[in-house]
């Protein structure tokens, strides 16, 4: 079952969604960041931590799996080379052209931190996981139950 963003609390969505963001632009930042090694680092950490699959958001989950692909590819993860595999696939419209992504990337000023961002949103991704397995469970076990209603149950009991 898929992440559904109605079953959380709005500040946990949002809290959620700024995570992502800030993953997102830290892949941005330390590439061009001038003393760049560490930042490097830990986007390397990040890419190995994180599948596309972990974000909630779908344009986040779009943008990292096109960051992804170029890091392994070897190309930088730049607005324009993001941008232009974007709109190979015809992801535009749901992630925004250059000007959005580099809006994206402003509101965030550093790299550093992004592999505590990262863990954390592994932590949430495993959270809803849960979640939509409970949620798988109680829907097999009220099945065929009316209303779904567990107390509608007929009592066995003599």
């Amino acid at each position: 079952m898929a992440f559904e963003p109605d079953r959380v609390t709005n500040d946990r969505w949002l809290a959620r969604i700024a995570m992502e963001d800030a993953v997102c632009a830290g892949l941005f930042i330390a590439e061009t960041d001038p003393d760049g090694s560490e930042s490097k680092v830990e986007v390397a950490k990040v890419f190995k931590m994180l599948e596309p699959s972990d974000f909630a958001s779908l344009r986040h989950r779009q943008i990292y799996g096109v960051c992804k692909q170029l890091h392994a590819n070897g190309q930088q993860i730049l607005v324009p080379t993001v941008t232009l595999e974007l709109a190979k696939h015809g992801l535009l419209e749901l992630c925004g052209d250059e000007v959005e992504l580099t809006q994206m990337v402003w509101r965030w000023f550093t790299a550093l931190g992004i592999t505590a961002y990262a863990r954390q949103m592994l932590e949430e991704a495993k959270t809803d996981q849960r979640q939509a397995t409970a949620q798988d469970q109680i829907s097999s076990i009220t099945k065929g139950i009316p209303n779904g209603n567990a107390t509608n149950r007929p009592h066995w009991r003599a």
